[in-house]
Parts: structure tokens; sequence; C-alpha cells
């Protein structure tokens, strides 16, 4: 599983730079986990530009992702989903529970809003 990520502003933004599917899943938990615990960050947000595929597997992933940082209190969003993930977004109504944001500015700006409460 090729996952890079980097800290700014206590925010981590984390890409998945291959597909999420039923055979990368556990890698995939295994590193969003160690992130989450190594560098504590105060939000994630989930780059999907570059997520060439995604199976249900994969979007149960994300959705565990999601409840997880729920559970940490952490704010959570996924941000410029191509147009293949933005279609299975919306077939599964994930978008109806995570927020998706087209470019990073909409997505910081997410977290500034979250954060300030």
């Amino acid at each position: 599983m090729k996952l890079s990520y980097y800290i700014k502003e206590d925010i981590c933004s984390i890409t998945i730079e291959e597909r999420l599917i039923l055979d990368r899943i556990a890698e995939f938990k295994q590193q969003t986990e160690t992130i989450l615990n190594e560098e504590r960050p105060k939000g994630i947000v989930l780059h999907m530009n570059k997520t060439e595929k995604i199976d249900s597997a994969g979007i149960g992933a994300v959705v565990h992702l999601f409840r997880q940082t729920q559970q940490l209190q952490i704010p959570f969003c996924i941000c410029q989903p191509n147009e293949y993930i933005t279609d299975r977004l919306e077939m599964t109504r994930v978008d109806r529970t995570i927020p998706v944001y087209q470019t990073e500015q909409e997505a910081f700006a997410h977290f500034t809003n979250n954060l300030a409460m």
C-alpha cells in the first residue's frame, strides 16, 4: 500500500497513491492507525486524486478510518476525489456522511471551522 502524508498546521494530509482494494485494506488500516497514534493530528484530510480504484472493501476502510477519527474527536474529510472515486462515493452515499471537498483550501477551511468550536 503506497500512502504518503505530511503535517501542516497540525492537520495530516494523507494521499492514497494506488488502488484501495480488498488485498490492500489490512495494510491501509495499519498505516493509518500508525499515523493517528504517532502523529496525533488535529485533523485528517484524505486525498483521493491519485487513487486508481476502490472497491467495497476500500469504501469500508475509508468509513472505518472516519469512525476512528470520530471516536478520537478528530475532524476528517475527503479531498480532491477524481471522477471515478466521486462516482463511488455518491453511489454508496458515503459523500452524505463524510465531508468531501474539491480543493485542499476548502478542506483546510473545514478544519478551521471545526477546530474553532
